[in-house]
């Protein structure tokens, strides 16, 4: 007995969620330009810089659970990547 599954995308986002997406990293990046830009002047640029990629390489690593989670946690990673 052979079983027939449909496949079907667990993660389909209408086209107005795949630009909210995509606008998440646009608008992290360009609110994330200020207080980088002032610990920068504080501290030099070595912590600034440690701290980002920190923080990118942990919410890039969040992004498959967040996409299972849902899509404010998808927004929220892609935010802070």
């Amino acid at each position: 007995m052979v079983a027939m599954y449909s496949l079907v995308n667990r993660f389909d986002y209408s086209p107005a969620e795949k630009s909210y997406i995509i606008w998440a990293v646009a608008i992290g990046t360009i609110l994330g330009t200020f207080p980088i830009n002032y610990f920068y002047i504080k501290y030099g640029a070595r912590w600034p810089f440690f701290i980002s990629g920190v923080m990118s390489v942990s919410s890039t690593a969040f992004i498959p659970l967040a996409a299972h989670l849902g899509l404010p946690y998808l927004l929220f990673s892609r935010f802070v990547q």
